[in-house]
């Protein structure tokens, strides 16, 4: 949609912004969002409390879920699986829902899942956490990122500089008031309050730091995401 034109700035991962510029597309990051947080992970690896799966070698001739195939979740996945001692090789992975992972742990059809708040949260009482496939990631980096076209930051450099700034100075009130930021995304998104100010939520990035795009990249290119390793100076452009 940014590249069509569709609207000037759009938030997308790092891999996007990779593939867009490996296939010839002017696209590029210009303002940081969401930070990884080891303290607050949205995505954890999880299984059913009352199942025999505890480590990531018990996932060996098991199914797992991921949100999305081909993508940073499932790439983060293998990688845990490998950091943890298992053969990815012999873990199938599949894309599902996250609304249907639930009743998929539950039924025994899959024996775990990357499961999101704020499923997440409502399934606690009978889901066992295994462990979070982003910390595998060993370095700090962007969940997402502001992008543009080349051509609209070339031609609005000011006007990408002020939202940059507001943005960032949104963030820094969003990570510092989380009770007053959920009531926030309770009331547009209709979760329920309690439910909002419980469950993990990200950390907005308050700068730019182009070297927290590189792990990302850099696993994008390790399985396959992108046809090769693409450095953060080649997409980013601070506003």
């Amino acid at each position: 949609v940014v590249l069509a034109g569709g609207v000037d700035v759009g938030v997308v991962d790092c891999v996007q912004v990779a593939n867009a510029l490996i296939h010839g597309f002017p696209m590029v990051a210009f303002a940081g969002g969401c930070t990884y947080s080891k303290q607050s992970p949205t995505l954890v690896l999880v299984a059913a409390k009352s199942g025999p799966i505890h480590t990531a070698r018990d996932l060996e001739g098991q199914t797992i879920a991921v949100p999305s195939s081909k993508s940073l979740s499932s790439s983060m996945t293998t990688e845990w699986l490998r950091v943890n001692g298992a053969d990815p090789d012999k873990v199938k992975v599949i894309e599902m829902a996250f609304p249907q992972m639930n009743t998929a742990l539950e039924r025994g059809t899959i024996a775990a899942a990357v499961n999101g708040e704020p499923f997440l949260s409502d399934a606690k009482a009978v889901q066992r956490a295994l462990g979070v496939p982003f910390d595998a990631m060993g370095k700090p980096f962007y969940v997402n990122v502001y992008a543009a076209s080349r051509d609209w930051l070339s031609a609005n450099p000011a006007l990408a500089h002020r939202l940059s700034t507001a943005l960032y100075a949104a963030a820094r009130w969003a990570n510092t008031h989380r009770p007053d930021s959920a009531a926030i995304e309770s009331r547009f998104t209709k979760l329920p309050l309690d439910v909002a100010q419980t469950m993990a939520r990200n950390v907005f990035g308050t700068s730019f730091d182009p070297q927290l795009m590189q792990p990302v990249l850099d696993i994008a290119a390790k399985y396959q995401l992108t046809s090769r390793t693409v450095r953060a100076a080649e997409i980013a452009v601070p506003a």
